[in-house]
This record gives structure tokens, sequence and C-alpha cells, in this order.
């Protein structure tokens, strides 16, 4: 009989994860620590169900090998150029402080300089799937506190790259020599350069070849060798087959088959990155864990301490409120996926011993576990923290100028009136407060802008209307923005936090005040109207009402009965959040109404086959069966045209009939629906 003990620990190891992911989901916890605590659970230090744990790793490294193709698959130099200094200013403050802080410590402790090292580069990255996790759910991706997460996300991606070329020279025992170093760059960008010039010669015209086929097995087994073949080349030259795979990313993203490729490795990446995650926690060695847990405890408070506190100041020096800047540390305090990868190389060159090497995983593991939660407290405390000690952006020359890095002007305000008054303002200058903006200086009505994104405000600044620059949720920028004079306060930002928060402030500031605010998603809508806003506009149901209106005129359907229907889904929808409901009655009187005779109106255009025909030749009447009930011309109506009329470029016809009738008369008519 066969031996299947690796299918049965698959099975164990499936068999444990999933009421473990049931709950971390019920929780809305991150996938990573329910992935993470299987690990533990069916590891040799708890339950020891796993006999073959070499397999479940050796599978797990070609979840990395796919999970930094993927990285590179996501990149492209369009992207790194629009990031590039938020990417550099913000990421790379936050890494080389993250290493030099560690260095020194370590320094101070007794630590030689290539440990040192190590651990700065360690604990500086952050967990990607546990950031992009947490913002998704949180609906914080386009917010200043995802873009900024973001850039350094990416940062720290990047920088994978020297710390994977670097480890092996700290790992060669005895004194740095510089030489060594610059000359190991240099040759490792060359062989970069070569890898990235020859691949970008062969595989687009690999792939080109591969989708003529229209075989879709093909094409992702020729995806697969390109990861394959460009990473073994890489370690040929010295490089480690992680680097190898994100350049092949960065290659195919080029490609105009990047998405799809994406859409294939996907989920062949995420079940054997799960594995990693999984093997992580079977790595972890209880025994030590329990022997050593005030270390393990010291650490994982002080890199969540010294991550979260760098970032917040960093990002507060770039005149972003503490609220944000707090927000952005905490969600990249934890360690990154990629640190147990360098972890287990420092430990392998014996940069690490097996000691250190346990602490790092109790650690790491813990900052994961504990960032949900941290997480959801970063606004609270920062809102804290603002009101006890009255935290403003810096204001210093220096934070200034650093701050101009990251935008095209300058963050002073413009442009308001101080005896304004009875005037609207506007909360983001996103498309939303940008189209109503506009619309505001063309009717004459006053208004004033406030923006927190750098680049929107100098935008708004640019196109010389009056703009704050600040954060909206804090009574110093309402004050600035005379909210107790205001007539109307439309909140256009996405941020559903920030924009409760500005109801709320705004509200006790101004009771009078007619507050429009906009959201993404229907469950918002409560909250909002308890806070006090006056009218909600729901992002993801007045999208779906558009869409079944221009369905509905497609047949045809009068715009009352458009309307109507509208206004019948309207209190369904939002009657039911104030426990209201339309009866179901109602609803069902819809198919009767639609087969009804309708109303429609078309024009006519310049080269239409009626044109300069009568009405009677026309075969309106006689073939499609319609009733031409009035031509407008000129502005002027003529009701129930004879016969004789002859139609003419400009003419609206206004016509009554079925649907059937309506569509065979716009075929004779050549024409379009009357706007």
């Amino acid at each position: 009989m066969h031996d299947h003990q690796f299918l049965r620990d698959i099975l164990v190891l499936l068999a444990v994860v999933i009421p473990l992911l049931f709950i971390a989901e019920r929780l809305k916890f991150p996938s990573v620590i329910g992935f993470m605590l299987a690990g533990i659970l069916i590891g040799p230090s708890v339950f020891g169900w796993v006999s073959n744990q070499e397999s479940i790793t050796q599978l797990s490294e070609v979840g990395i090998v796919l999970l930094l193709f993927s990285i590179g698959l996501e990149f492209s130099i369009q992207k790194i150029a629009a990031l590039r200094n938020y990417l550099l200013i913000v990421g790379g403050g936050q890494v080389i402080l993250t290493i030099g802080l560690a260095w020194l410590l370590s320094a101070l402790a007794g630590m030689d300089h290539q440990k040192g090292i190590v651990i700065g580069f360690l604990i500086s990255l952050s967990s990607t799937a546990i950031m992009i996790k947490i913002l998704q759910q949180r609906k914080e991706l386009d917010t200043p506190t995802g873009r900024l997460t973001l850039s350094i996300s990416l940062f720290q991606d990047l920088a994978i790259i020297p710390m994977v070329l670097i480890l092996p020279l700290l790992g060669s025992g005895g004194p740095i020599d510089r030489w060594e170093v610059t000359q190991t760059l240099a040759l490792s960008i060359m062989g970069i350069g070569i890898i990235l010039v020859g691949a970008r010669l062969v595989i687009p015209r690999l792939l080109d070849l591969v989708v003529k086929t229209n075989n879709r097995e093909l094409f992702l087994v020729t995806i697969l060798f390109v990861v394959v073949l460009v990473a073994w080349v890489s370690s040929l030259v010295g490089l480690s087959l992680a680097l190898g795979a994100f350049l092949a990313g960065l290659i195919v993203s080029e490609s105009d088959y990047s998405h799809q490729v994406l859409a294939d490795v996907f989920p062949m990446r995420d079940a054997l990155v799960a594995l990693f995650f999984i093997s992580i926690g079977m790595m972890l060695n209880l025994t030590n864990l329990v022997a050593d847990w005030e270390w393990v405890l010291l650490i994982s408070t002080g890199i969540i301490l010294s991550k979260s506190l760098i970032v917040a100041a960093f990002t507060w020096a770039l005149a972003y409120p503490i609220r944000i800047g707090l927000a952005v540390g905490l969600m990249v305090a934890q360690i990154g996926e990629f640190s147990f990868v360098l972890a287990g190389t420092a430990l392998t060159l014996q940069i690490l011993t097996e000691s250190d090497y346990q602490i790092f995983l109790g650690a790491s593991i813990l900052t994961m576990l504990m960032a949900p939660f941290l997480i959801t407290q970063a606004n609270p405390i920062g809102n804290w923290l603002h009101q006890k000690f009255h935290f403003k952006p810096a204001g210093k020359p220096a934070f200034r100028r650093l701050s101009r890095l990251v935008t095209t002007g300058n963050l002073e305000s413009t442009g308001m009136k101080a005896d304004v008054k009875g005037h609207v303002i506007i909360i983001g200058y996103g498309k939303t407060g940008q189209h109503l903006s506009h619309v505001l200086k063309e009717t004459g009505i006053p208004f004033v802008i406030s923006e927190l994104q750098h680049v929107r405000f100098s935008q708004a600044r640019s196109e010389g209307h009056p703009v704050v620059f600040g954060d909206a949720t804090t009574q110093e920028i309402l004050d600035e923005l005379k909210i107790r004079k205001a007539s109307v306060l439309v909140i256009s930002t996405g941020d559903v936090y920030s924009t409760t928060r500005i109801v709320q402030v705004s509200r006790t500031l101004n009771k009078g005040l007619h507050i429009i605010a906009r959201t993404r998603y229907i469950n918002d809508l409560g909250p909002l109207y308890t806070a006090g806003a006056d009218q909600v506009i729901p992002e993801e149901f007045e999208t779906s009402i558009e869409i079944f209106s221009r369905t509905l005129r497609y047949f045809h359907i009068p715009r009352n009965i458009i309307a109507s229907q509208i206004a019948i889904i309207r209190k369904e929808r939002y009657g039911t959040l104030e426990g209201q409901s339309v009866s179901k009655e109602t609803l069902g009187q819809l198919p009767y109404i639609l087969a009804a005779t309708t109303t429609e109106s078309a024009v006519i255009l310049e080269g239409s086959p009626v044109s300069g025909i009568s009405l009677g030749d026309s075969g309106l009447t006689s073939r499609a069966g319609i009733h031409v009930i009035a031509v407008i011309r000129d502005g002027a109506s003529v009701n129930t045209p004879s016969p004789d009329w002859v139609f003419a470029p400009g003419d609206v016809i206004v016509m009554v009939g079925n649907h059937a009738e309506i569509d065979a008369a716009l075929g004779i008519l050549g024409t379009d629906l009357a706007s």
C-alpha cells in the first residue's frame, strides 16, 4: 500500500485551518492570523499532528517566490513615478530610521554591528497582507491613511532587494568591507540589468506567441516557466530566487497581459503563501517562548512603539494631523512576511542564533496578532491626543520645506474672505468636490474648500478657489472655514470615520447647518444620520439606481415611470433603515405599468431618412403604427400635424405607441432618443 502520509498531513492542516479562518473572519481579523495559529496548533510544540514539516516548508518557499512575482506584477514605472516623493520621503524615512534605531540600540546592548543591521532589516519591514486586508476592511485604501501606508509598503518591497544582496556579506564574519559591499552591489545591479534587458527582449515575444494559441493552460504553464527560469538565472549570478521572481513580475507587468497573469496566479499564490504562514507557526517553539516570555513581550512592544512613533512623527512633520500619523504608524507596526525569509537566511548564515530566531518569531507573531486591535484604536487615540495636547501639523520652516517635496505648492490657506457668511463648505477636493466647486463658482454662490491631501490642495489653490489646508475633523480647522456662519456643509471624502467625526463636530458648532455627506456603502447611512447629517448619499446605492434607470430608458420606459420607480426603491431602501417599508402590492404593479402605451420623443438629424419627407409618406403611421401627437420646430409646438407635414432637420417628434411600435418608428427615423 502506498504511503499517503503527506496527503494525511495536508488533510489535518486543512481541517484545522478552516474553522480558524471562519473564526478570524467573524472577528474581522486578517486571514494571516488564522494561518499562523493553525501552524502553532499542528506544529511540534503543541499537538505535533504534521509529521512531514519539511514538505510544507518547501511548498511555502514556492509561495514566497510567487508572492514576490505578484509584487513585481503590481509594480510599474508609472506607479513608482506617481508615488516617488511619498515613497522616498515617507517610505524611505521609515525604513532608514527604523534600521538606524535598531542598529543603535543593538550597539548599546553590546551586539556586533552585523547583528544590529540584520535586526534593523527584520523589524523595518511590515506585512503587506495584513495592511492591505485591514485597509480594505476599513474602506480606507483611497484615504490619506491608505495612500501613506501603501507608499511605505511600496518602498519596503523595493528595500527587500538591497537587503537580500547585503545579507550574505553580513554573514561572512569579521568587519564589513565597504569596498566588498560596493563591489557586490555593483555586480548585482549589473546582473539585474542584464536579466531585465535579456528577458524584456524574449518574454514579450514569447507571451505574444502563446496568447495567439488561445490556450489558457499553455498560457499559465508558460508564465510559471518564465517565473522559474528568471529566478533560476538570478540564482546562477548570485542573486536570490525571490529577487529573480520579483524581476520576472516586473518584466511581465509591462506587457498587455499582466492583468490576466495576476488573475491566474493569485489563487495559486494565496494558497502557497498560506502554507508559508502556517509553516512559520509550526516553527515557533512554545517552550522557548514561555522561557523567554519577558524578552518576547519587551521586544514586540519595542517594535510596535518604535515603528509607530517613527512613522507618526514623520507624517506629522509633513503637516499631516497626529490622528493620521498615528493611524499609519500602527498600520505598519507589525513585522512583515519577508522578514521571516530574511530571518531564516540570517539563521543559516549564523548571524542569528537559534534562541535569537525563536524570540524573533514569538515577537513577530505577537505583533501580527495585535495589529487589528491596535489599528482600530488609532483614530480614537489620535483624537484624544489632539484634544489633550492640542497637536497641530508641524509648522517649522525645515518641516515645511520637507512638506513641499510631496506637493507642487505651499500649504498656506488662500482666498478666504473675513466677512464670508451663508457659504458652502466643501470637505475634500476629489472629483465630487471639483465638480461642485466649479458649479458654485459659475452660479456665484460663495464657498470654501478644505483639503488634507497636498496634491489636491495645490490643485484647488492653483485654480483660484478659496481653500484651507487641514484636517476638518478638528474644531480649529472648522473655525477657520467659518463653520458657524456657513449655510451648507458638503463632505465628499470617502473615509467614513472622518466623515462621521466632521458631522458630529460641525453639528455641535452650528445647529442650523445643512449637512450633506457622501459615503461609499449603504451600511454607513445609520451612523451618519445619527451623527447629525441631513442627507447622506451612498455611492453604492446611487450607482445601482443610475444603472437600472439607464436600462429602463433603453426600453423606452416613460421618464415619469422611471422616476416613480426610483422614488419607490429609494423609499424601500432608506425606509427600511428607518423602520419603514413599501408594500409588495405597490412593487407588484410595475409589470402592468410597463406594459401600457408609452410616449417618446425623437430628433430628426441631418441625413435622416425622413428629412424632407411628409408624415403621410414616412411610414411612421402606416408601417410603425405610432401616432404623432406633436412636432416641435424652432421652439414652437404644432399639435397633431397633418399627413402633409414635411419633416426637417431639428424637428422634435412627440409620438405615442407601445414599445414595439416605438422601436419600429425609431428605426424609420434613423435617430436617437431625445435627451
